[in-house]
């Protein structure tokens, strides 16, 4: 026979795993935010703790507006298209759900609404950091003369990428123009890829790269790069 204690500990273990659970719903939004905006942009790595608390800070903006969210389906339900809306994501969520005490939990956390508002937020924080739109206003309001890049060279060649030529030089003399199309993101190993490339010889010709692009790496590393604008090369 089972020890008197048996049941209240299985009962007490059963309770911990839901309140662990609980806990992981309420950070999941923040942690699928947070990859998102990771994925679309450059940013300046995190130490641990720095990147705890970044997921934390998504994890409240995405509750904030869920909450705003539902607040304003609410008092719009008067309307068709709130009642639309509402209709649309309690059938998801009553569909998809587990089923059980994990599924009721899911739910009650806000379900799969509150992860698409995960990653539209992750969507909108990556793609402006991914344009320096935030620093970019920050600077022009004067409160810091910061780029939000891990370094200058991803800020600059970022931008440069839409609207520049690069004459790029390299350690054994070797120089290229060409767009910039890819290019790397890590301190101390320089590479790009120019498309539409061409080498420079000595008596400042251009002899064209048939095919792709050319792809400059770390191998032969790079030591200048000039920025020009089309029509000036």
């Amino acid at each position: 026979p089972d020890r008197p204690g048996s049941a209240g500990n299985t009962r007490a273990m059963e309770a911990l795993r839901v309140e662990a659970f609980k806990i992981a719903l309420f950070i999941l939004p923040g942690i699928i935010s947070l990859r998102i905006k990771a994925a679309l942009s450059i940013s300046a790595p995190s130490r641990p703790f720095n990147l705890a608390i970044d997921g934390l800070i998504f994890t409240l903006i995405d509750h904030a507006l869920f909450g705003l969210i539902e607040w304003c389906l609410t008092s719009l339900s008067s309307f068709a298209p709130a009642r639309w809306l509402c209709a649309l994501g309690e059938a998801i969520q009553t569909s998809a759900s587990r089923p059980g005490e994990l599924g009721r939990q899911f739910s009650e956390a806000g379900g799969f609404p509150i992860i698409l508002i995960a990653i539209g937020v992750g969507l909108v924080f990556g793609v402006t950091r991914h344009h320096g739109w935030d620093f970019r206003l920050l600077r022009k309001l004067k409160l810091t003369n910061r780029t939000g890049e891990n370094l200058v060279w991803a800020e600059a060649l970022t931008a440069a990428s839409q609207t520049s030529y690069a004459m790029v030089a390299c350690r054994d003399g070797s120089r290229f123009l060409g767009k910039i199309d890819l290019f790397s993101e890590e301190a101390g190993r320089y590479e790009i890829l120019l498309t539409e490339a061409s080498q420079v010889e000595p008596d400042g010709s251009l002899l064209p790269i048939e095919g792709e692009g050319v792809l400059l790496t770390r191998e032969n590393p790079i030591v200048r790069v000039e920025l020009w604008y089309p029509g000036q090369g």
